[in-house]
């Protein structure tokens, strides 16, 4: 029988049970056997010899309940995440790893843009409009849906332009986060999120991450971080993990409206509009 091209409750709950598998199971494969992460405001680690006794040695370099929080959050985006203090702090850690020549954005959250002008004032780094052409060496910072009044931009379009110039395409996804949209899948090279936003809840946990297809830009990325302390604290990410364990648990969430249209999203976006009312 020929699909009428509607997507039924069952599929619905089936991508939402898997989402919920995977966000539950993601990081059972820590050296931590605990289901729930430990609570632990350590900063360094016993060391023997020349070398560190085991893998880990200082809490700015690494910590369990970090590298636990950022699996969760990678296996969110289907690609592999890095933690920051702040989601500014995400940004600049993003604007010292690709070192842009010009950076082409277009209105937005209004910290971002306070940020990009004092990095263009302090290095020299122009700023310039989303519609003009891209070379390689640019950094296209695309914000969508865009803060305050959520404006949609295709992805794609941008990502296909990025290809074309060599410039590097980082999206902005914190107004939606997944499953909503999955960026990296549209070709975006790197993804930011304000996890102070939705990602922990709302204002529960001040914080950010950037998300990359590439697990050695993501090792990258973490050895700026150890040098450039921008780090998240380890009872915040406590929290963190237990909020995404607990939230899938969660029998009042597989009937939510919003998770349902988010599915809906994911499975088919050309014939789903989301509700922006409940981003």
């Amino acid at each position: 029988m020929a699909s009428s091209g509607k997507i039924s409750t069952l599929q619905i709950k089936q991508m939402n049970n898997q989402l919920s598998t995977r966000l539950l199971h993601a990081d059972e494969c820590h050296e931590d056997q605990a289901v729930s992460p430990a609570i632990s405001v350590t900063t360094t680690w016993s060391a023997q010899g020349e070398g560190a006794d085991g893998r880990y040695v200082y809490g700015r370099i690494g910590t369990p309940v970090r590298d636990r929080a950022e699996v969760l959050l990678g296996e969110l985006e289907g690609g592999h995440a890095v933690l920051y203090s702040s989601g500014l702090a995400a940004l600049w850690a993003a604007l010292v790893y690709y070192n842009p020549k010009r950076v082409a954005v277009d209105g937005g959250y209004h910290g971002t843009l306070f940020a990009l002008d004092m990095y263009s004032r302090k290095y020299g780094t122009r700023l310039i409009g989303l519609e003009e052409d891209f070379k390689a060496g640019d950094m296209v910072w695309l914000e969508t849906p865009k803060n305050p009044k959520c404006e949609v931009y295709d992805v794609a379009f941008f990502a296909t332009k990025c290809q074309v110039t060599g410039a590097t395409l980082c999206v902005d996804s914190t107004f939606a986060p997944p499953p909503l949209q999955k960026l990296l899948t549209c070709g975006a090279h790197c993804i930011m999120h304000s996890s102070t936003k939705y990602l922990a809840g709302h204002s529960d946990a001040l914080g950010g991450v950037l998300v990359v297809p590439k697990p050695k830009v993501a090792e990258d990325l973490r050895s700026e971080r150890t040098l450039l302390g921008c780090v998240f604290a380890s009872v915040i990410l406590c929290a963190i993990v237990l909020q995404y364990h607990f939230s899938v648990c969660n029998p009042n969430e597989q009937d939510d409206p919003a998770m349902h249209t988010a599915i809906c999203y994911m499975l088919d976006p050309h014939t789903c509009l989301i509700d922006k009312r409940r981003i």
